[in-house]
């Protein structure tokens, strides 16, 4: 009888070593799982800096057509005010109180607001901007927009590219 009796006992429940195998287990499948998350939220940064990069370039070459399209609806040379910003002496957008933004060379430090506008004043950010215009063919610029940012000490950057000339047709 006492054999049946240490038999039984023995088949129930989960030894001391079953336990500290089950524990180690279940740890090393948290910290996997932990780690991919937190890969995935440094991804998931990293992509939102890129499109906000994106964006910024966009705004600058963007800014360079409403220059070109102004200049040609009140009747002035269109590129009047684009000859500004050669390679060695990029611009950034100059924003105006009321008006519409333009292109001044110096200060290539992009600036948000308390509302998250990236404009001046406000609080540096990481990104920097330069915006290059030179002369490409007859009558036309290349316009470079150029974000770049820092990010986890890597060196980032977004180029975007376009021509531009005037849509009036020949040249005034």
């Amino acid at each position: 009888m006492t054999s049946s009796f240490l038999k039984n006992k023995l088949q129930k429940g989960f030894t001391l070593l079953e336990t500290l195998f089950a524990v180690l287990i279940f740890s090393a499948a948290l910290v996997s799982l932990m780690t991919i998350a937190g890969r995935g939220i440094s991804a998931s940064n990293i992509a939102r800096e890129q499109v906000v990069a994106y964006y910024l370039a966009q705004e600058g070459l963007e800014v360079a057509r409403n220059i070109r399209d102004s200049n040609l609806l009140q009747g002035l040379y269109w590129s009047q005010g684009l000859e500004a910003c050669p390679p060695d002496d990029p611009c950034n957008i100059e924003y105006v109180s009321g008006g519409a933004p333009g292109l001044e060379s110096g200060d290539l430090a992009m600036y948000q607001d308390a509302d998250g506008f990236f404009t001046e004043p406000g609080e540096a950010t990481q990104f920097t901007r330069a915006i290059v215009l030179e002369p490409y063919q007859d009558h036309e610029y290349l316009v470079t927009a150029t974000v770049s940012w820092n990010a986890k000490g890597i060196d980032r950057s977004v180029v975007l590219k376009t021509i531009l000339k005037s849509w009036y047709g020949a040249p005034i």
